[in-house]
């Protein structure tokens, strides 16, 4: 299986979510972790499925690093929350 390398794996930025867009699969999942600009790591989710949505209204507004991991690859790009 194959990750798509690029930053087009995140949609726009909404209010209260952002989607992730994967090729994940029952036999290859994929994890998704968030990490603020210091590098913490801010939650770890796991899925099966090929569009993902990880809920923001939660989270302060600032820049934020996604690593998405299919076990072989990975790919990491940058977001902003702003409220």
């Amino acid at each position: 299986m194959t990750l798509n390398m690029n930053s087009d794996n995140i949609s726009e930025s909404c209010k209260d979510y952002i989607l992730v867009y994967t090729n994940a699969s029952r036999e290859n999942p994929v994890s998704i972790d968030m990490f603020d600009l210091s590098g913490r790591k801010m939650t770890t989710h796991q899925s099966l499925d090929q569009v993902y949505r990880i809920q923001t209204n939660h989270i302060q507004a600032g820049t934020y690093y996604l690593k998405i991991n299919n076990g072989k690859n990975a790919i990491v790009t940058k977001f902003v929350i702003a409220n």
